[in-house]
């Protein structure tokens, strides 16, 4: 035995340094470059080029408790998230649950961060939109570039058993990859504690861990096709994501509706796809800018929206917006007071003109009761008090006049009258009515100046909504 291992040691010992591997026997060490190639799978050229477009969320909401003594007192919640870049001008879509405590009426605020090797600098964001009910929101953050974007591919052709990438940011973990298969289609799921419920969602066994909510989901191509969602309590191995063609038709019909505009510009446009003025309010900013009936937009703010192709394809074989899509998005992102120019054809010719938008609240009043209000201090209290009036809108009408101070408010055939401190109150209101609906209206006008509103001052009208 003691021969036979010398046998072997000696046999080792002539394998040591001073002996060539450059013999014709044996196979030369495979290049470092070759060696890391097949190391580089399809896995790992999807997260290369879908990460730079994947984002770490973080969502502070603000709220007043009050303690057992009655005292006020401001609280903060915090929530993380991943998100991910649709479009190159900054809109990010989540989860609405990762979001939602930045949306309560006391605020928040928002922030995203790119992976560091990507981007460095953390973005203030703005909450443009949300649908509760399909657990998706819309983020926008501003920069001086392009941002990184995702392919968006399609949910109408997946596989069951076909490979995919998850995406996130669990445990606040920035960057973290998973991997696994489709496990199902057309899944449906509630979630336990609320009255969400969810239809046809995509189930894979790819981990999505709490804080991978509002991430992509990609198949092997790259393109994505889910947002993830949410994970089944208790089960293993079991992830949840919202298809993408729903993501879509949540964005286009949703996510950006007017009913998310932020500032009110006082004209409409022709059904889609034209861009071409149908109407504008008498005494609001588009007319104060000279925009008329018939006029064509074509471009905002310096961007085009008569060179885009309607039915071309990109060279990775997606549509690109419309239009009317452009001038959506970018209309969307307009705020109250903010200058915008806008380029026009029309019967005056080629022409620029600046606008100057409203609050969304003022433009809701003034389009259906003719009038804005602010708060005002008098005795007693505060009450709201008409500011600008419409020449021809309902308040008008009546013979009510700028200075009048609105006391109630009440629905025709209802009993409950509303008392009112803040435009918002009665924008809620009236946003809901239909066309032709009546209010009851009582008003207080100071009639000798002397801001203290007395029982004889009080008048009461009908005001028929626009």
């Amino acid at each position: 035995m003691i021969a036979r291992i010398a046998i072997v040691l000696c046999a080792l010992t002539a394998w040591g340094p001073s002996n060539s591997w450059a013999s014709p026997s044996v196979q030369k060490p495979t290049p470092v470059d070759e060696r890391e190639q097949r190391r580089i799978t399809p896995e790992v050229i999807v997260v290369r080029e879908a990460s730079p477009a994947v984002v770490y969320i973080t969502s502070v909401g603000y709220s007043t408790v009050y303690d057992i003594f009655g005292q006020a007192r401001r609280q903060e919640s915090r929530s993380s998230g991943t998100g991910v870049m649709v479009d190159g001008e900054g809109f990010v879509v989540t989860n609405f649950h990762v979001v939602s405590n930045a949306a309560n009426p006391e605020g928040g605020k928002l922030q995203v961060q790119f992976d560091s090797a990507v981007d460095s600098k953390t973005y203030d964001a703005q909450l443009i939109s949300y649908e509760q009910r399909e657990d998706l929101a819309l983020l926008k953050i501003d920069g001086d570039r392009k941002f990184p974007t995702v392919i968006l591919g399609t949910s109408a052709d997946l596989m069951i058993g076909e490979r995919v990438i998850a995406i996130g940011n669990p445990f606040q973990q920035k960057l973290s990859v998973s991997a696994g298969i489709i496990s199902g289609l057309h899944r449906d799921l509630s979630i336990a504690g609320s009255r969400l419920h969810f239809n046809d969602l995509i189930q894979t066994d790819a981990s999505i861990n709490h804080g991978n909510s509002g991430g992509p989901l990609l198949n092997i191509n790259g393109e994505l096709i889910g947002i993830n969602t949410v994970v089944r309590e208790g089960a293993e191995n079991m992830g949840y994501a919202i298809p993408v063609d729903r993501v879509r038709d949540v964005l286009l019909y949703q996510l950006f509706a007017p009913k998310y505009e932020k500032a009110w510009l006082g004209f409409e446009l022709e059904p889609a796809p034209s861009l071409r003025v149908a109407s504008v309010r008498a005494g609001s900013p588009a007319e104060a800018a000279g925009i008329d009936v018939g006029d064509t937009i074509t471009s905002l703010d310096g961007v085009s929206l008569e060179d885009i192709p309607v039915d071309a394809t990109t060279a990775d074989g997606r549509t690109p917006r419309t239009p009317r899509d452009e001038y959506r998005y970018r209309r969307l992102t307009l705020l109250p007071g903010d200058n915008v120019r806008f380029r026009l054809k029309g019967a005056k010719g080629e022409r620029d003109v600046q606008l100057r938008g409203w609050r969304k609240v003022d433009g809701i009043l003034y389009d259906r009761l003719g009038f804005t209000a602010e708060v005002v201090a008098v005795r007693p209290g505060v009450r709201l008090r008409i500011d600008r009036l419409a020449p021809d809108g309902p308040a008008a009408s009546i013979g009510l006049l700028a200075g009048d101070f609105i006391d109630a408010v009440r629905v025709e055939s209802t009993r409950h009258a509303w008392s009112l401190d803040q435009p918002d109150t009665l924008a809620k209101l009236v946003v809901e009515l239909e066309v032709k609906s009546v209010l009851e209206i009582d008003i207080l006008r100071d009639l000798n100046d002397n801001r203290v509103l007395e029982e004889g001052e009080l008048f009461k009208g009908r005001l028929v909504l626009r």
